[in-house]
Formats: structure tokens, sequence, C-alpha cells
């Protein structure tokens, strides 16, 4: 005759189990945040590549952040990579509702978890501290430029719909490519350094989103790195730049720029 289990030996079989769950969840979340992490690399590394070919095509200048359109109003990073096919299928995104395709900064694995967190829905209100981020509008259509890189506005060329408000710049012409970032993590197309976050009004820069402090970033030469972060974008550094001149902007905004 079989012995059945009794309701203590059950109760203890089952909190041995939760034990090891528990041991084992924080294992399986770091696995999953490092694929995230690698993966995002991997679309960094795809838009640095795309921003070269712009660059041999157009006598060496740096893409801008923003271009004049054909047809009027500007197009957005993205909507140049999208509109001039240098990398169309990553540069888009469907309507949820008819499965419209339109050009939208790609999102990244890791920051889809704050879907909901943040509102870009008109302009920018604040990460973390208030409104929703949504990569998609309520009526289902894409909010193209709500994603999950962004680039410095200001630092390569900017066309703001009616003028250029900074003109571009050549590679050729910066000592440091291998420093100067060309996409990084962020919650919006372009960023300025009142952006930068970590207390100041806005942030789109979505700090920790692949674990710690830090946040992706490819340069200006095509390699990839993790930015560490925990830094404002006022913080000098040992060369006397401020983190945001070291890193992010051009000689033509900035003064004292690391160039």
């Amino acid at each position: 005759m079989k012995k059945s289990f009794t309701l203590i030996e059950l109760l203890v079989v089952i909190a041995i189990i939760a034990i090891l769950a528990a041991m084992l969840l924080p294992a399986l979340n770091q696995a999953r945040d490092k694929a995230q992490a690698s993966s995002c690399i991997n679309l960094l590394k795809q838009l640095a590549q795309a921003r070269q070919a712009y660059t041999a095509d157009y006598d060496d200048f740096i893409m801008p952040t923003a271009v004049a359109s054909p047809t009027g109003g500007q197009w957005w990073w993205h909507g140049v990579f999208y509109m001039n096919d240098y990398l169309k299928s990553l540069c888009s995104r469907k309507n949820k509702n008819n499965n419209t395709v339109n050009a939208a900064v790609p999102l990244c694995p890791g920051v889809m978890k704050l879907e909901g967190a943040w509102e870009t829905n008109l302009g920018i209100n604040g990460y973390p501290t208030s409104g929703t981020w949504r990569p998609w509008r309520s009526t289902g259509e894409a909010n193209g430029a709500c994603g999950g890189y962004g680039r410095t506005q200001n630092a390569f060329g900017y066309y703001n719909g009616t003028k250029w408000n900074t003109l571009g710049i050549k590679i050729s012409s910066c000592r440091v490519p291998s420093v100067k970032w060309d996409f990084n993590d962020n919650l919006w197309t372009a960023y300025n350094a009142n952006w930068w976050g970590l207390g100041t009004t806005y942030s789109s820069i979505p700090w920790g989103v692949h674990g710690g402090k830090g946040i992706n970033v490819v340069h200006l030469d095509g390699h990839a790195s993790h930015f560490q972060g925990g830094v404002t974008q006022n913080s000098v550094m040992s060369t006397g730049h401020t983190v945001w001149n070291y890193y992010v902007e051009s000689p033509k905004v900035a003064t004292g720029a690391y160039w």
C-alpha cells in the first residue's frame, strides 16, 4: 500500500521549491539583463554603421540630428535612415491598428520595461518623476521620436523645421572620434544638456536601464561601450572639461569642448 504525503511533507516540499526559486530568480534576471544589454550594443553598432555610410555619401559630414525635409519641415535622424534606406527595417514601427509602417527610433529591448512610465506625446515632461513614456500613442500610431536611442541635438547640425540652428560638421575635424558619443540609450530621439537628468528638471536618458547607473553608447569611430553614469553633465573631469563637453558636445556650441 502506497504511503500518501502528509500535509506537513507537502508544505516542506513547497517551501523548498519556493526557496530554490528565490535563489534562482536573481540569476535569471541577471542573465536576461545581460542578454538585453548585448542586444542593445548590437543595435547601437548598426546605427553607427548606418551613420558611417551617410558620412561616406555626404563628403565626410557627420549626419545631422535633424535635416530639412524635401517636402518641408524636418526629418530626424531616424527619418533620414528610413527615407534614404540606410537602415529602413530597423528605423520603422508599425501602427498597432492597421500595420501602417512609419519612420521611428529603434526600441531598445531593455528600455521596453519602462513603457507607461514616461510621456513624450507633445514633448518631454520628465522621466521618471511624471507622465508616461509611450512608444505608441493611444490611437495605436507609432510615436516615432519616442524610442530607445537618441543623440545630441546640436553637435552635428540641427534643422528646427524652418532654419538651421547649428550647421553640420565633418568627421575629419574630430580629433577624438573614439571618445565622442554618436548614439546612446535615450527615451527621445535627441537631447541637450538640460535633459541629462540626475536632479535636473528633465531627463531623457534612462540611467541604469541595463543595471547599475549606466547606459550603453556607441562612439563616432563605431565602437560601443558602457558609460557608468552617476555624474552630472557639469561634473568637471581631470582634463578640465565638463562631462558634457568631453563626451558629447562640439566646440560650435560649447566653449572649452574636447573635440
